[in-house]
């Protein structure tokens, strides 16, 4: 599971009404819909002819950013959100693929799917890691620190293991194993 940082420009009453949202949006500005390309070669062709005045070390650094965003952005990932004016982070949970509508004025809008955990620590209850989410460069960052990343996830109501929902299959494949070896031992099974 990664863990993401999304910075998004929220007004109070957004940043308290946070929750209420069911997408979250992307910072993709100036990218039409992003839902057909499936590698980098077809990533690089398309900003190539977004931008064909970059010299080619410009698109890549563009590719380098764009692609491992949206293409490392998966279901159950969690996003963080910063809320300078109120001061918490809103962490939410990845639950579905990237969608693409454009918005009324003509503007591309690209989407994440997420619910929100109910709790919304404050910023200062990370101590000096709070200054991990304030805005860099990027609005859309993983967090690579595993410090930031183990302190999210003490905020989560449950400890975070992408396969417990496989435990109980786990579980039942062990007891029919032993089940099976003990039928064997007794002569029951050929």
């Amino acid at each position: 599971m990664t863990v993401w940082v999304l910075h998004l420009s929220l007004s109070q009453q957004e940043e308290e009404a946070i929750q209420q949202r069911t997408e979250l949006p992307l910072p993709f500005e100036g990218l039409p819909d992003l839902s057909m390309i499936s590698s980098p070669r077809e990533c690089q062709l398309l900003l190539r002819s977004l931008y064909p005045d970059d010299p080619p070390e410009t698109i890549t650094l563009k590719l380098d950013r764009i692609w491992s965003q949206f293409s490392d952005l998966h279901i159950e990932d969690v996003i963080a959100v910063p809320l300078p004016l109120t001061g918490k982070l809103a962490l939410a949970k990845i639950t579905g693929h990237y969608s693409y509508h454009v918005g009324p004025a003509g503007e591309d809008i690209h989407l994440i799917p997420v619910t929100w955990y109910e709790r919304i620590p404050t910023l200062q209850s990370f101590g000096g890691m709070k200054d991990a989410f304030a805005l860099r460069t990027h609005r859309l960052v993983t967090v690579g620190d595993a410090a930031i990343r183990k302190a999210i996830y003490q905020r989560l109501p449950y400890k975070y293991n992408r396969f417990v929902n496989m435990r109980w299959l786990s579980g039942l494949l062990v007891l029919m194993g032993i089940m099976r070896l003990a039928m064997r031992v007794t002569g029951h099974v050929p």
